[in-house]
């Protein structure tokens, strides 16, 4: 809601404002303890670019465009808040990429920092057995039709990012 409310603050500025200027100017706006565009969301600042979607590589490089990365959700509080806002925000039915993979090594998931990524429950959809893709799905994403678990999909896929 707190994003929806800037963009359109920000597009009324955008039609009511001066003319462009040669002269930048740097302004920081917070939500929370977070600078926008980002978010609070449970513990983090989260950014979830709902108006592009991508290859998991396209959206960590637009990830790291905006100041972050593909989002490490290393915690079952945190997975739960962003469903959560998902939700109070209406953003479903979505397909989102999160920051892990595991192209270098087959079954060594690893978030994009370099740390482990928990298998089994409660992150990892538990009735098909994910991650289950082997060599084929690559990287990791929550999709409405999961659940919101975790599963791997295809790394060529077109998904949003969430972005931390």
């Amino acid at each position: 809601m707190i994003l929806k409310v800037f963009l359109l603050l920000l597009g009324s500025a955008m039609v009511y404002g001066n003319a462009p200027s040669s002269e930048t100017t740097e302004v920081s706006v917070t939500t929370g303890s977070c600078t926008l565009p980002y978010v609070k969301v449970g513990s983090r600042c989260l950014l979830f670019f709902v108006s592009e979607s991508g290859p998991w590589s396209d959206m960590e490089f637009l990830c790291q465009s905006a100041g972050g990365h593909l989002a490490i959700v290393d915690d079952a509080n945190l997975l739960g808040d962003i469903v959560d806002f998902i939700a109070a925000n209406d953003l479903s039915p979505t397909l989102y990429w999160l920051g892990a993979t595991d192209e270098a090594v087959e079954g060594n998931w690893k978030w994009v920092d370099g740390s482990s990524v928990k298998l089994g429950t409660p992150f990892w959809l538990p009735c098909t057995h994910e991650p289950n893709g082997g060599t084929l799905q690559n990287c990791l994403a929550i999709t409405v039709s999961s659940s919101y678990y975790f599963t791997d999909d295809t790394c060529t896929k077109s998904m949003t990012p969430i972005c931390e």
